[in-house]
């Protein structure tokens, strides 16, 4: 993945940026849980998934 100077890779920085935000969520995810515990299954969207795992 080699951009020529002058060409920003905008769908290279969009991935980042929302990787960045994934992340992010995450992080406010977990301290959620750690706040309110009984939240955990709400935040994670009801999947039932531990926090943490893809």
């Amino acid at each position: 993945g080699h951009v020529p100077l002058g060409q920003p890779d905008r769908r290279r920085h969009r991935l980042e940026l929302g990787l960045e935000r994934h992340r992010h969520r995450k992080s406010l995810l977990v301290s959620l849980k750690h706040a309110h515990p009984r939240a955990k299954s709400s935040a994670a969207g009801g999947s039932g998934k531990p926090l943490g795992q893809d």
